[in-house]
């Protein structure tokens, strides 16, 4: 399985042990999500600060198939947070900085303690832009696929106005956001990066959220 809720993972057969003893961080540096409209989906990529590496909450497990030993990993989701609400109604957790011990701690096998860092990431530290629909297939696998593009105003009106509510929220007043599907970049957005990303429904989360 490649996803698993954050809320259920503690109690099911498949996830309980690994959250108590197989931990890990899955690095990247953004992930995709995708925008409903009408019969096409529009894909948007979100990122922590200026695009700076963090990383996701994982756990582990290994098994026979066989006769060979197979390792397997999946990522924990949670409710999405004002960021990325107005685009999927879950998101990856993402884990702070001052958790990573914590949470990769051998020694900790407390559940509860585990499952308290399991949470939305700060929508303050967080940013999202719309890019190229090339991302849609498996076979792109380039800097393309994370280059800003425009959105068409008409087709996702209503969405880039439920992104300027969510900007105006009181966890996010006073705090410089640049948005989601809004169209200002700073310029070094400019140039694309590649990127290990969190894609449901497409590459690397197959599985339902």
């Amino acid at each position: 399985m490649i996803n698993a809720r954050s809320e259920t993972a503690s109690t099911l057969p498949a996830f309980r042990v690994a959250l108590k003893f197989r931990r890990c961080l899955i690095p990247a540096d953004g992930f995709y999500e995708w925008q409903r409209a009408g019969k096409t989906k529009q894909p948007f990529c979100f990122e922590v600060s200026d695009g700076e590496l963090f990383a996701f909450a994982g756990i582990w497990d290994r098994w026979q198939s066989g006769g060979i030993a197979v390792e397997t990993r999946s990522i924990l989701t949670t409710t999405p947070n004002a960021v990325t609400s107005a685009v999927h109604d879950r998101m990856p957790v993402i884990l702070d900085p001052d958790a990573y011990n914590v949470w990769l701690d051998p020694g900790m096998a407390d559940v509860s303690t585990a499952s308290d860092l399991l949470k939305p990431y700060d929508a303050r530290l967080m940013r999202c832009y719309p890019v190229s629909t090339r991302i849609n297939s498996v076979t792109n696998d380039d800097e393309e696929c994370s280059r800003p593009v425009e959105i068409v105003p008409i087709q996702f009106g209503l969405f880039c106005e439920a992104i300027k509510r969510a900007l105006i929220l009181p966890e996010l007043r006073g705090a410089e956001t640049t948005g989601c599907g809004l169209a200002s970049h700073r310029a070094s957005d400019s140039q694309p990066r590649q990127r290990s990303d969190y894609r449901p429904g497409v590459r690397h989360c197959e599985s339902a959220l």
